[in-house]
């Protein structure tokens, strides 16, 4: 099961039914856990009802690659990689764009991006080829 090589990183792991969990988000601070973690089998799908937190973001905190979402086919073994599903691959998609729009406007009206504005267009430019390789559309 993918979810093992995680479940060890949180605090307050509590079982919601087979395969899944809610875990306190490691992404922020909170008492009471809002991260839901889904292992699908072939994919690990995370999100955080406290934050809006997805997977991504938790290997990014955790220092994990985002690949290790995926399953082992995505190691370095010489196999095609299956497909996570579609929609997580979208959602990721979407709210990246909607950021990389709102920063292009801003530039467009002639304001100055802030370096913080300017490392998250990074991350966001990083999980748009992220999610554009995981689905094996490049």
């Amino acid at each position: 099961m993918i979810a093992d090589q995680y479940l060890p990183f949180f605090d307050k792991v509590i079982p919601l039914g087979k395969d899944r969990w809610k875990v306190n988000c490691c992404c922020h601070e909170e008492k009471t856990p809002s991260l839901h973690i889904t292992d699908q089998g072939d994919s690990v799908v995370m999100h955080c009802f406290g934050c809006g937190a997805n997977g991504m973001d938790v290997c990014e905190v955790l220092g994990l690659s985002p690949m290790t979402l995926f399953g082992d086919d995505y190691k370095a073994d010489g196999t095609k990689p299956s497909r996570p599903p579609y929609a997580d691959i979208l959602s990721c998609l979407s709210y990246e764009s909607l950021f990389v729009s709102f920063c292009a406007e801003d530039v467009r009206k002639g304001k100055a991006l802030s370096d913080d504005d300017m490392k998250r267009l990074d991350l966001a430019t990083s999980r748009i080829y992220a999610a554009v390789v995981a689905g094996g559309l490049k």
